[in-house]
């Protein structure tokens, strides 16, 4: 029964980082990291899931949904994600096939809270070792929908996927992208991991983010981190980002520009979002990166801004001379995991 168990097994697991085997799984090959991040783009390109669209509030929502539902309910997936231990990758997973569904189905208020449990519900049976129950799905949803209401949803949206539960999230894309890039410190590349991961929650809960690929997100989630938070020399990511010939190189500089203004606006509001020419972005600024928590003047970052010419230039060299070329604890016990929480109004 979909109530009980989920035992789908129609994609290969190598592509999800949720829950990696450990050592004592000895038929576990560590493929090469330039291979893997391929098999990402190629899964992304090819994986023949039902596309996002991304004027669904618009085009398909009949019920008055608006942006603000969709981030304050996104928002609420990923906080109860982190009560039940589940992966950023997990929660981005369940938005995703949450977006899914309504690109083609218009929801009212309370739809949209049973359908954002239930793809959570589903995406942990997919991706974690320890998913979420139906006994939490009860207390999650304060007894306001029942077993039977969950299983009628569980069913209408595997079938509307089609059963594609594992499209390859910003997250994935991020993590890959970043274990590519030469960092010596591990310190540091910790901290930019944590950064990113983060700073690709908040680009998730935003509507306009639908618009674009989760490869162009998650990579350009990296470079507006890397570069606000002053960990190196951009050339570092172009020369990852050069040998991949597949990645949708036009619609990351487009990409880029978003997520560089939603992460101004959210860590430097007082810093102006706009274009900066070629020749004003040769000046080298002598201000430090900001940071959320820094007491420095946050208009400093202003001059990132700087960089968006450098991505047109790289959009427009790499047709020419350049090619392109574990989050949580599975083995904690389940008592340790939240039990109490509800489903936010959206």
């Amino acid at each position: 029964m979909l109530c009980d168990e989920l035992l789908c097994q129609e994609e290969n697991a190598l592509l999800s980082p949720c829950s990696p085997p450990g050592p004592h799984h000895a038929s576990f090959v560590e493929l090469d990291l330039k291979e893997t991040f391929r098999m990402l783009l190629a899964h992304e390109a090819h994986g023949g899931r039902l596309p996002r669209n991304d004027q669904y509030l618009h085009a398909i929502q009949r019920h008055g949904m608006e942006a603000a539902w969709r981030r304050k309910i996104t928002h609420w997936m990923f906080e109860t994600g982190k009560a039940f231990e589940l992966t950023k990758d997990t929660v981005g997973c369940a938005v995703f096939i949450m977006d899914q569904y309504l690109s083609v189905m218009s929801v009212d208020k309370i739809l949209l809270q049973l359908l954002s449990m239930v793809c959570m519900y589903v995406a942990s049976k997919m991706h974690e070792s320890q998913p979420i129950s139906m006994e939490e799905m009860d207390l999650l949803s304060q007894r306001k929908f029942s077993r039977q209401d969950v299983c009628r949803m569980e069913a209408q949206l595997l079938q509307l996927i089609k059963w594609k539960l594992n499209p390859p999230t910003c997250f994935s894309f991020a993590r890959d992208f970043m274990g590519l890039v030469d960092i010596q410190d591990d310190q540091q590349r910790q901290e930019l991991e944590d950064e990113v991961m983060d700073f690709l929650q908040d680009v998730t809960e935003d509507y306009s983010s639908v618009r674009y690929k989760s490869s162009s997100v998650g990579v350009a989630g990296v470079y507006v981190v890397w570069k606000a938070r002053r960990f190196g020399s951009t050339s570092q990511l172009q020369e990852v980002l050069h040998t991949f010939d597949e990645f949708p190189m036009d619609e990351f500089v487009d990409c880029y520009r978003l997520l560089l203004e939603l992460y101004q606006l959210k860590y430097c509001p007082s810093a102006p979002s706009r274009f900066v020419s070629v020749e004003e972005s040769k000046v080298e600024s002598t201000c430090r990166a900001i940071s959320p928590t820094s007491v420095d003047d946050t208009a400093a970052l202003a001059s990132d801004a700087a960089v968006e010419a450098h991505m047109v230039e790289l959009a427009q060299n790499s047709s020419h001379d350049h090619p392109r070329g574990q989050d949580s604890d599975a083995s904690a016990p389940a008592t340790k995991r939240a039990r109490h929480n509800s489903v936010g109004t959206a």
